[in-house]
């Protein structure tokens, strides 16, 4: 488990310096069955600097006669390997052959270092622990009251049948736009729940999640693994909004993070406790507009739920 993106930097680190070890070994014992290999390579490293040397310094006829030099004792090495059939190839078993084991391709992380952040992310946010059976496979509608009633006639278990599908909807579609989901209702309405419902379904798809109660977002400020992902993870869970310590300063770290991740077009889910009219009475107009009008909103009714739920 990781517990920090220098752990990760470090296991890349060391898996280098493995490989090179690795190639000396190989290299070494090609030497000790073909001598005249390594007199050859030796020679000809030592050319190269040479005729480095005299390129800097400008003497031109020096180059040319190392370049010949080099040219023939190159060609004569060539021989002698198609001679003796020698492989002069040394494979290194590396553990992602997409990579070599550096974590990037053409200058972008390679999967299996995002791989190694989501492991890093569930551990920072203790997201592996707490969710790990929250998944919609675990989820049953039979757990929404059955003879509550909802706005429009509709029976909140229809209700909560066509939010699972509209949100199933946004998973399906998330390469054209966010999941974003607001989700409000009384303690164990099953919000958490659903949340890392969610959460899980992003992981299925090997995408990052960070998970943050409010009070641990704002905390975050301090904490550089957690801070430096905050807007760039493809799904942050901010659970139970209203029970952080309320300040300007807090607005304002929460404005900039729904803000910023809506330009991003990057997925956020907030839960909390309040009503929308105490969201925006506490928060304001600038975190309540962007909410209400861009957020998926879900109203949880009924009675409590974490027994069938464990949320």
């Amino acid at each position: 488990m990781y517990n920090s993106i220098d752990d990760i930097k470090r296991e890349y680190d060391k898996l280098y310096l493995k490989h090179i070890d690795e190639y000396n070994e190989k290299k070494e014992e090609l030497y000790k069955k073909y001598i005249e290999l390594e007199d050859y390579d030796k020679k000809i490293y030592d050319l190269k600097i040479k005729r480095a040397i005299a390129k800097i310094s400008g003497d031109t006829k020096l180059e040319v006669d190392i370049n010949n030099e080099y040219n023939a004792l190159n060609s004569n090495r060539e021989k002698y390997i198609k001679e003796k059939k020698i492989n002069t190839k040394i494979s290194i078993e590396y553990s992602c052959p997409i990579c070599k084991d550096t974590g990037f391709v053409d200058g972008k992380k390679c999967q299996c270092f995002i791989d190694k952040e989501i492991d890093m992310l569930k551990t920072v946010s203790n997201f592996d622990k707490i969710a790990k059976d929250d998944t919609f496979k675990n989820l049953n509608i039979k757990f929404y009251n059955q003879d509550l009633f909802v706005d429009e006639g509709y029976r909140y278990s229809e209700y909560m049948a066509q939010v699972i599908s509209d949100i199933g909807n946004m998973l399906l579609d998330l390469k054209v736009r966010p999941a974003n989901v607001f989700m409000t209702g009384l303690t164990g309405t099953g919000k958490t729940f659903l949340s890392r419902c969610i959460g899980n379904a992003f992981l299925e798809k090997h995408k990052s999640v960070l998970y943050l109660s409010a009070s641990d977002l704002i905390s975050s400020v301090y904490e550089d693994d957690i801070k430096n992902y905050i807007n760039v993870v493809d799904l942050l869970i901010i659970d139970d909004l209203g029970t952080e310590y309320t300040s300007d300063f807090s607005n304002s770290m929460i404005y900039n993070v729904i803000d910023k991740r809506l330009v991003d077009k990057v997925s956020t889910v907030i839960t909390t406790n309040l009503n929308f009219s105490e969201i925006q009475n506490l928060y304001g107009d600038r975190i309540s507009s962007r909410i209400f009008n861009l957020y998926y909103k879900i109203k949880l009714q009924g009675t409590d739920l974490r027994g069938v739920l464990k949320c």
